[in-house]
């Protein structure tokens, strides 16, 4: 082998190493340079999930927060309420006006004037009012018309109300209704359907307001 090639082997085999040796420190820093990714990966990672704990956390708390700020409402708002009731005044007993409560304890006055005032069952004359059928002295029957007697004969003709005697008072057309059904209540009487009890705590209708 001649010295030049023996030189150029040489040269190679230098080369070689230079190369070999270059290759273990590129693999030497690749490797370190993965381990640092790895490690910047890991860090990034938590840092991840510490801040998105953080962010559920804060969520939780704000929304703990909403809650207690709507309870306090709601407590205020009650308190208004327990306060206003507190101040309430219990309410006063309804008393029933002094004309109906002597209108009840003048029943038996009231249906002996009936009597007294009642003539037997036959038409007299045209009236707009209220009446009365009465068998002796009790009122069995109360009644409105336009034409009271008209409608008194009718009672006569159709015999489906036993009664002997009646009379009536004089009532506008535009009282009938309230004035008839303040009597029905008044006297309950059995031809008739109950009166509506709340009619019997006004003033008759009829008569003029009792002097204080």
């Amino acid at each position: 082998m001649s010295s030049t090639a023996k030189r150029l082997i040489a040269t190679l085999d230098e080369i070689n190493i230079e190369l070999f040796n270059r290759l273990g420190s590129i693999q030497e820093e690749a490797e370190e340079t993965r381990k640092e990714y790895e490690t910047l990966k890991a860090v990034r990672l938590s840092v991840m999930t510490r801040v998105e704990e953080i962010e559920r956390a804060y969520n939780a708390a704000a929304q703990n927060r909403a809650k207690i700020q709507a309870e306090y409402d709601r407590l205020a708002k009650l308190r208004e309420r327990a306060a206003n009731a507190l101040a309430l005044s219990p309410p006063e007993s309804p008393q029933a006006p002094k004309r109906a409560v002597q209108a009840i304890r003048d029943v038996p006055r009231l249906v002996e004037e009936l009597s007294s005032a009642a003539v037997p069952a036959k038409a007299i004359q045209l009236v707009c009012g209220v009446y009365f059928l009465m068998h002796d002295k009790e009122v069995v029957y109360v009644g409105q018309s336009v034409a009271v007697l008209y409608r008194v004969h009718q009672h006569v003709t159709e015999k489906t109300k036993k009664f002997n005697r009646w009379c009536y008072i004089n009532v506008k057309k535009e009282q009938l209704d309230e004035v008839e059904q303040f009597y029905i209540t008044l006297l309950r009487p059995k031809f008739n359907k109950a009166g509506m009890p709340r009619l019997l705590a006004g003033n008759d209708p009829t008569l003029q307001p009792e002097a204080a």
